[in-house]
């Protein structure tokens, strides 16, 4: 046999009570709160801006760091302390021989993307890439359309591009397998250089500040860039 008990009605009124206390507590954002709000990375505590350091790639948390850790060494005000991050800045910036395997890359990359197209569908580029490298021409459709020049050239180029293809998803691979064990790639190593270059030439300041600050400074362009100028 179930026994019902009775409950208090003072245990319902009780409960909404509370409820009505969270409803009045949980409210959108006021019009004073909006005006409040921070937009400036120097309005933001010293436990925040340590908490948005573990993003590897935030070079302006860095930037702002270093500034506060420079104020805090040399005891001076926030202005000279900028001034000192640009001059650290500017000194970790790199040579363009360094930036050279990046400009190749994205030039031969940029170009082959371009120039693959035409080499398999037009008639005119692909005869003249197939008596360059010697490449069989029989077959050479009548009608010169899209799809059957690339028909044809396919006979050839098919394993060029698979064979490229193939190796660039090998090199992925064997990135990440370098990363896992910690054996780092060429951009990684790189960007650890000049961290520790840095650390080095400013052996007066936080050294895993400094270096957090170098390795996240990106290697070209306008992005995070203090100096107000391209290099």
């Amino acid at each position: 046999m179930l026994l019902l008990r009775r409950i208090p009605l003072s245990c319902f009124s009780s409960s909404l009570a509370r409820r009505d206390v969270i409803r009045t507590v949980v409210t959108k954002p006021t019009i004073a709160m909006a005006k409040a709000q921070k937009t400036e990375l120097w309005e933001l505590d010293n436990d925040i801006l340590l908490v948005l350091s573990r993003d590897s790639e935030a070079h302006d948390v860095h930037q702002e760091r270093l500034i506060r850790d420079i104020m805090a060494v040399d005891n001076i005000p926030y202005d000279d302390a900028e001034d000192v991050m640009k001059a650290m800045f500017k000194y970790n910036q790199l040579n363009h021989m360094w930036m050279l395997p990046y400009d190749f890359t994205l030039i031969s990359t940029g170009a082959a993307a371009v120039v693959c197209v035409p080499l398999v569908f037009d008639f005119e580029a692909a005869k003249a890439f197939a008596d360059l490298v010697s490449a069989s021409s029989e077959e050479v459709p009548a009608v010169h359309s899209a799809a059957n020049v690339g028909s044809w050239t396919w006979t050839w180029m098919e394993p060029m591009i698979g064979t490229a293809s193939f190796s660039i998803l090998c090199l992925q691979l064997f990135k990440g397998v370098m990363q896992k064990l910690a054996l780092r790639p060429y951009h990684d190593s790189l960007q650890s250089k000049r961290a520790n270059r840095l650390a080095k030439a400013y052996p007066t300041y936080t050294k895993s500040i400094v270096k957090d600050f170098g390795r996240s400074q990106p290697l070209r362009g306008n992005k995070f860039n203090p100096l107000g100028s391209t290099w």
